[in-house]
């Protein structure tokens, strides 16, 4: 499910609904892959606001933990660039996103996802409100 820029409200549930691979991802593995991601999509993007919708973001931690860092390239990635090419997309990278300082790198290495009780409690919350069966 690729995210695209819109101004039109998108509904989110609908689309994972409709998705086998997407509904499997969110509602079965655990903890949920690329949650980072899906928290810091879901703080940035327009979506059809609803009670399965607040649900999902709370499921996903949205407001509970910062993602901003991602938008910033993590320096000490470079070692898993193809050596041949490593100093030109390493200069890109800086230059189109900026390095990620030192208060960023804490948060990365920090990164923690997961799954407990108080989680579960929330996608079964989340479940139930979407009508999706686990």
């Amino acid at each position: 499910m690729a995210i695209k820029k819109t101004d039109q409200n998108i509904d989110f549930i609908k689309k994972i609904s409709n998705s086998k691979e997407v509904t499997r991802k969110v509602t079965q593995e655990r903890p949920i892959k690329h949650e980072g991601v899906l928290t810091y999509s879901f703080e940035r993007i327009k979506s059809l606001e609803s009670d399965s919708m607040g649900k999902l973001r709370r499921l996903v931690r949205v407001g509970e933990i910062r993602t901003d860092w991602m938008e910033r390239w993590y320096s000490g990635s470079s070692g898993l660039i193809y050596k041949g090419h490593r100093e030109e997309v390493c200069e890109n990278l800086e230059r189109i996103l900026g390095k990620m300082n030192d208060e960023d790198i804490e948060e990365l290495r920090e990164w923690t996802n997961l799954h407990d009780d108080i989680r579960e409690m929330r996608l079964i919350d989340f479940c139930m409100s979407a009508n999706i069966s686990q």
